[in-house]
């Protein structure tokens, strides 16, 4: 007999959380997986879920992971906008992909919802950090973010990076 979406849910949410293990964001990326057939359009479990993908991207370098987890947790704002975990993880992917911009719109939104102070204190601590970080000006940092625009088919972005590099931002495209 097959487990249900919410015990699925918790056992994966436990591997995230607990034990910190690579393979343990593989298990969970499976529950979660399995779970989300139980239960299609679960916000909860899409947020989840991207946040298994954001784990496992940071534990294994593994870039296409961050483009799963942005698919994830786009889809949990889609069906449930108000839902802060994957506002939170949205704006650490944006960062993670170096889209400074919407990282840095996505922060100052999730803080202006945030009630609970540990986690708006720590908002702020990575908005911090990313306005310490600077614009990158070079032809690799800006190759990079199109290419990441390009990836997530962000066009809010690429016209961004269009106005503030130019012809630079032009030529990469073609």
């Amino acid at each position: 007999r097959g487990r249900s979406p919410a015990v699925l849910r918790n056992q994966a949410v436990w591997h995230l959380i607990w034990n910190g293990r690579s393979e343990s964001a593989d298990r969970a990326i499976t529950e979660l997986s399995e779970a989300g057939t139980g239960a299609p359009g679960d916000p909860l479990l899409e947020s989840d879920l991207g946040a298994a993908y954001l784990q496992r991207a940071q534990m294994e370098d593994r870039p296409a992971d961050l483009l799963r987890a942005l698919d994830h947790t786009r889809s949990a704002l889609e069906l449930r906008p108000d839902l802060l975990e994957a506002e939170f993880n949205a704006a650490l992917l944006y960062g993670r992909l170096g889209l400074r911009r919407l990282a840095e719109s996505a922060w100052l939104s999730y803080l202006g919802k945030e009630t609970d102070p540990g986690w708006s204190g720590e908002a702020a601590e990575h908005l911090e950090h990313l306005r310490a970080q600077g614009e990158p000006t070079s032809k690799d940092a800006v190759r990079s973010r199109f290419e990441a625009s390009l990836a997530t088919r962000d066009a809010d972005s690429l016209r961004t990076l269009v106005g503030r590099f130019g012809q630079q931002a032009i030529d990469l495209g073609q």
